[in-house]
């Protein structure tokens, strides 16, 4: 590397911080790895703590050979300087992907300002809602949102010219999966550590890797729904299995799917109206489609009947779930109709609304109109009471 190379490194981030402390209580904190801080016992509380102001202290803002020793995290990343915390710049990022847990949080933080403090470089954290061990539904949407973020700070930084690097030595098992894949995509390297010799860095540089993105297009949608939830297969019948993995009849995107989607996502979403399943358009809405060409607004409705799709999909009770979610979903007051059916509305963003009626006979939502919220009483005049 060169000296006056920036670099992003983004280390995945466990808990061997506080257990590495403590053998004793090893046990104990692996128990207690996925709860959060209203899960957690006093007495537990207590010992998680500790245990993190004691690692605080330890680590201080000390950047010597032993400074590796106290984490997987610390010792990947005094790989990723060939073992000189010298050539750590002041303009290098460390992005620390830590769970949603009460420990994932507390240990990103104390990497998150041993960073800071000794090197007074930017250090962030990208702690995902759901992103543990605890729930395989959870871990997607988890991961959904994690791909999400990393996408764009990469793509920003790598604009800027920084070398971006991935530090897998710390997290767990289900996270190393994806974020491997997504090195193949977005890394110019990955560093291991070799575990029969203590320190020794395995460094897996950038894979020329392509995908068909025509074929993935064809099932665009599919892939959308996937995103948000778990969805019964019969809703997904073009979808590879290679990107999905599967839970009996249901099934969700796996590593490799959230990977080639985020690649194709914008480009899809600000294209053609995508035919979702249990979603109609009336001409009305696919011309109001066809007027807007913003492809940031064309993103939005297309992410949002998305989301409404996947409920509709998935869900028993459909509108009640739309109705407590971003969707806001509810029913105009003023006992507006169309076709026999009382008019309803969701929300896609503060300003974005779509009229729409609900054929309960069909599990279906009909969209009606596309508006903005100040058009909405225009909008309304073409409506029967």
């Amino acid at each position: 590397m060169n000296k006056m190379e920036r670099k992003l490194v983004v280390s995945t981030v466990g808990t061997s911080l506080l257990t590495n402390l403590d053998p004793a209580h090893r046990s104990t904190l692996n128990r207690l790895a996925n709860h959060q801080e209203e899960e957690l016992e006093p007495v537990d509380r207590a010992l998680i703590d500790n245990l993190a102001h004691r690692a605080q202290a330890a680590l201080g803002a000390s950047c010597d050979e032993t400074t590796a020793s106290f984490s997987a995290e610390l010792n990947g990343i005094y790989n990723v300087y060939k073992g000189d915390w010298g050539r750590v710049g002041p303009a290098d990022m460390h992005v620390l992907v830590g769970t949603d847990t009460y420990q994932g949080r507390i240990s990103a933080g104390i990497l998150r300002d041993w960073w800071q403090s000794a090197f007074g470089a930017p250090a962030v954290e990208i702690i995902p809602k759901g992103l543990s061990a605890k729930s395989s539904g959870a871990f997607q949407k988890g991961i959904s949102e994690l791909a999400v973020k990393l996408i764009e700070l990469i793509t920003e930084c790598s604009g800027q010219g920084y070398t971006v690097i991935f530090n897998l030595v710390g997290g767990f098992k289900s996270l190393h999966g994806f974020m491997t894949a997504f090195g193949m995509f977005y890394a110019d390297k990955t560093i291991y550590i070799f575990e029969g010799e203590p320190r020794r860095a395995i460094i897996i540089p950038k894979l020329p890797i392509t995908i068909d993105q025509d074929k993935i297009m064809q099932c665009s949608a599919q892939f959308a729904i996937l995103e948000q939830d778990v969805i019964p297969k019969k809703y997904v019948p073009d979808v590879d299995p290679i990107f999905m993995e599967t839970e009996g009849s249901n099934c969700m995107l796996s590593a490799w799917g959230q990977l080639v989607w985020q690649q194709i996502k914008n480009t899809a979403f600000a294209g053609s109206l995508l035919e979702f399943p249990l979603i109609e358009y009336s001409s009305d809405f696919r011309k109001d489609y066809e007027a807007r060409t913003d492809a940031g607004a064309r993103y939005q409705l297309q992410n949002a009947i998305a989301k409404a799709s996947s409920i509709l999909a998935a869900d028993r009770s459909p509108l009640t779930t739309m109705r407590n979610n971003s969707l806001k979903y509810d029913r105009f007051e003023g006992s507006y109709m169309y076709n026999g059916l009382p008019l309803d509305h969701f929300r896609i963003s503060d300003s974005e609304r779509i009229a729409c009626v609900w054929l309960e006979n069909k599990n279906t939502l009909v969209l009606l109109r596309w508006y903005t919220k100040n058009m909405q009483n225009e909008v309304l005049k073409s409506f029967k009471k």
